[in-house]
Order: C-alpha cells, then structure tokens, then sequence
C-alpha cells in the first residue's frame, strides 16, 4: 500500500503514519509498539519503514491524539515530564530508535518549559536546548538538537505545510535564530543542519526554499559548508525526480557547483 503513495516523500511518510496507528493499536503501552514498528524494515529501503514508524509511534505518545481515554490510561506513564529525553534512553528503546525518538522529542520538552501555541521566545528555545545539551550521548545529542527546526517552521506557519514554500526571507531567518542560541556549535551545527531538511521534506518542496535558507545564513564558513553540503544529500533522494533538481548546482557558488555536479553525475 505505501509503495503506490504519491511524492517523494509519500513512502516514508506512510509509514510514519502508521506509527501513529501502531500506538493506538497496541493500547498506548510503548514497548509493544516499537516491538511492533520493529518488524517493519526491509534491506531494500535500509529499515526505513521502521524507523518511520517507530517516530509515528513517539510523535503519538506524545498527547494520544487516537484515542485520549487509552493515553491516558496507559501512555502517559511513560512520559517523564522532568526529563523528557529519558524515554530514548529508557531499557525497552530499542537502539535502532534511540536517534529518531531524539528527533521527535522536542514538543515534549517544550511542554516541560510551558511552551503553548505561539512561538517560543527566546528564553524558552535556550531552556529547551540545554535539555539536548544534558544528553550524554554524541550522536543522541545532535539527533535532540535536530528536531527543533521542523517545530520552528511549524509554529511560524501555524502547522500549515502548505504554505512553507511561500515563507519569505524574515521567515527562514526565524529559523536560525532559534538555533544560533544553541549552548555548543554541535548543536548549533546539528539545528542548521536539521533546517534543510525541514524545509525540504525529502524533496516535497522546491530545492529553492532550503537555498534561500542557506543563502540567508550569517557568513560563516562552517555554517554555510554543512548547509550547502547538507542540501546537496538532501536533493540526492532517491525517489526525488531528475528534473526536480534541475539547475540546482548552477544556482550554488562556485564552491560547492563542482561537488554538487558529481553527485548527481
């Protein structure tokens, strides 16, 4: 069934999806829904699937929005609200799903500091990042850092996606700003990178959004190599068309142009 949905992004995003369902399915109790998610995964797609489920699962757990009574019957003991990224950590999160359960952590941690529908300020996005800082774990760390981007292009469109493209240059801006008040440069590193493919979302939108991002970035040199470079990998999606990504190296400054070039030769 996921196979014959449309776009780019329809596979992975079907079985996301369906981790939403998983969770309900299996009552809210955690474990069996990531047990679950679990047997999803084929070599073809490197597990993909259940990955993607497995962040359908978390996303869900997060307010049980299929069914509130069973949430809260039996889901919201696994919500640590004193320290939310403790459920990727937890003995039953299978390591596989440690780093997208890191991603999709951030709208805990922004209930933990009181974050309601508008944008956070700035005092909030630097409580929530030091949340990220806290975790041990190097590649856990990015991952928790990760996640705040596609949260921040959301609250700035009111979770409307079908308006991203039509963000204007203040808008993207809004994006970084959050990030440039991360307390370490992985996890200022790791939020711009994030932002690619937040805005990108696989090759959904147009390559020019995530550039004109990039473009907007302050000029520094480590900033603007991991944006730049991070689009390039974002366009080589497999399942992104050919002519999708047509004058994509020529629009990059000559730096990047020649890289850019080889990976889609």
């Amino acid at each position: 069934m996921c196979s014959q949905v449309s776009g780019p992004a329809g596979y992975d995003l079907c079985f996301h999806g369906f981790g939403h369902g998983v969770i309900a399915y299996a009552e809210y109790e955690l474990p069996k829904a990531l047990e679950l998610c679990s047997g999803l995964g084929t070599e073809e797609h490197n597990y993909t699937e259940a990955r993607e489920c497995a962040g359908g699962v978390i996303m869900d757990l997060r307010d049980g929005m299929h069914d509130k009574d069973l949430w809260k019957q039996f889901g919201q003991k696994y919500i640590q609200e004193s320290n939310p990224t403790e459920i990727c950590e937890a003995n039953y999160m299978p390591n596989e799903f440690r780093q997208v359960c890191m991603f999709y952590i951030t709208p805990f941690i922004f209930d933990k500091i009181g974050v309601g529908k508008q944008i956070p300020s700035d005092i909030q996005i630097e409580e929530a990042l030091a949340n990220c800082e806290a975790v041990l774990d190097e590649e856990l760390r990015r991952s928790c850092y990760g996640g705040f981007p596609k949260e921040l292009i959301s609250y700035i469109h009111n979770r409307d996606v079908r308006v991203y493209e039509q963000s204007t240059d203040a808008e993207l801006s809004k994006m970084y700003d959050p990030c440039s008040l991360a307390p370490s440069g992985l996890g200022v590193e790791s939020c711009v990178k994030r932002s690619v493919g937040a805005l990108d979302r696989r090759g959904t939108h147009s390559y020019t959004l995530a550039l004109r991002y990039c473009d907007l970035l302050p000029e520094n040199p480590t900033l603007q190599n991991i944006c730049y470079r991070q689009l390039i990998k974002e366009r080589s999606y497999e399942r992104i068309a050919p002519f999708e990504n047509e004058g994509l190296c020529e629009n990059l400054s000559s730096l990047y142009r020649e890289e850019c070039q080889e990976f889609f030769r």
